[in-house]
């Protein structure tokens, strides 16, 4: 790199340094109103989602003088907004910065790492409280339990700069407590389950705001199979790491969907993770070529609502069972690349499982097919061993009141915030 380039660059740092302490020093002393910022995990999903709209009802039908803000991408701006809520992209007009700044509460739902795509978000948000809702139950070590996979001095930093900043965490369970202690040191731990998860206890149809974020055609489908009784299966595996060859995965993946022959009974679904793609080492084209006897559902489609009328899910490593374990459904651990899956990983499993056996673990794809027939004939098989796990899981139950909850816990913060 040439001395111009370097002096260029140095130039860019010290500028950015430079404007990066006024907007924190600005954070600092900005006066907080009442307002709630909801900061997307990169669409309209997950307990943002659930919570953004739960805590906007509540607020209205208690008559709670606050403002709530979605701050997100461009995509979900115009949808949400069009749904009579207040919703904000991250643009240069620089009107989601101002409603950081002064926002006494932010929730998130996803970590939001230091780097030069968040740093502004992040500084606008210095002097208020930072509540961290999460993706419910984490299977493997997050925020600060990761100290020992940092690289590299910058990546510690990021990771300590975000885990180090929530004032508050929910959490599912008491039982949770040491996980979640040991994952946000900085932040007090609220047993208030996840908002979610309330769409498990609705009986019949869910009311349209629920159903943004899926794809409509797909939702339609599902429905359609419903009325049929046609059994709802949906595959839903995780990402892998950076590091793992896919081949074995992805061999065993398409043998698996090879072997579900045309079934009237069965309706089956794939929803890979979000960052399935993005993690990849290898070209994953093959596993989101259609298939004549599987569905695929987008990346970020919300699963939640998917889930509630799944009839049996299978998966692999993926914490999305805790949350099926409330609806007391069969489960079916497909692991057809396990020692590889385990080879790559860098971050540990957190060990909160008794051991109990909450459905097959099953390798060879050809076999699937087979558990899937006697699970759904016998849907007692694990249920004693489901529910006990579940109890442990989940302190609330499916009571679907965790909205509820949420609100008590953000007025009262309002109230106690320092003026």
């Amino acid at each position: 790199m040439s001395l111009e380039q370097n002096v260029k660059d140095a130039n860019s740092l010290a500028k950015s340094s430079f404007y990066s302490l006024l907007l924190y020093d600005a954070a600092r002393r900005s006066k907080r109103r009442n307002i709630i910022s909801f900061v997307a995990e990169g669409s309209f999903r997950g307990n943002t989602k659930y919570g953004f709209i739960a805590i906007n009802e509540i607020f209205r039908q208690r008559g709670v003088d606050c403002e709530l803000v979605w701050l997100g991408g461009v995509n979900d701006h115009a949808a949400i907004s069009e749904m009579g809520y207040n919703a904000l992209p991250w643009d240069k007009t620089w009107r989601a910065a101002d409603k950081a700044l002064h926002s006494k509460l932010v929730v998130y739902g996803n970590f939001d790492w230091a780097s030069e795509r968040s740093y502004e978000r992040q500084l606008c948000v210095a002097g208020a409280r930072r509540i961290y809702l999460g993706h419910g139950i984490p299977a493997k070590h997050i925020g600060y339990s990761q100290i020992d996979t940092r690289a590299n001095v910058f990546s510690f930093a990021g990771m300590a700069h975000e885990t180090l900043g929530y004032t508050d965490v929910i959490s599912e369970s008491s039982e949770l407590e040491a996980t979640y202690e040991s994952a946000f040191p900085s932040a007090d731990i609220h047993h208030l389950g996840s908002v979610r998860n309330d769409v498990f206890a609705v009986k019949g149809q869910l009311d349209p705001r629920y159903l943004y974020g899926l794809s409509a055609a797909n939702y339609m489908m599902v429905q359609r199979a419903k009325k049929l009784e046609r059994k709802i299966i949906l595959y839903a595996p995780t990402y892998r790491e950076k590091a793992q060859s896919l081949s074995t995965f992805i061999d065993n993946v398409k043998l698996f969907y090879d072997s579900l022959s045309a079934n009237d009974d069965w309706f089956v679904i794939a929803k890979y993770h979000p960052g399935f793609r993005s993690y990849a080492s290898s070209d994953t084209a093959a596993l989101y070529a259609p298939h004549e006897n599987v569905m695929l559902l987008g990346d970020n489609e919300d699963v939640q609502p998917y889930l509630r009328d799944t009839d049996l899910l299978i998966t692999d490593y993926s914490s999305i069972y805790y949350d099926y374990l409330l609806l007391d459904r069969p489960v079916i651990f497909f692991q057809p690349d396990r020692a590889e899956y385990e080879a790559a990983r860098k971050r540990n499993f957190y060990k909160i499982s008794d051991n109990l056996t909450i459905g097959p673990v099953v390798e060879e794809p050809e076999k699937v097919k087979l558990s899937i027939s006697e699970q759904l004939t016998n849907r007692e098989l694990h249920s004693v061993d489901r529910q006990k796990f579940a109890r442990f899981l989940h302190g609330h139950g499916n009571d679907g009141r965790a909205g509820e909850r949420l609100a008590d816990f953000l007025i009262k913060k309002l109230a106690d915030f320092p003026h």
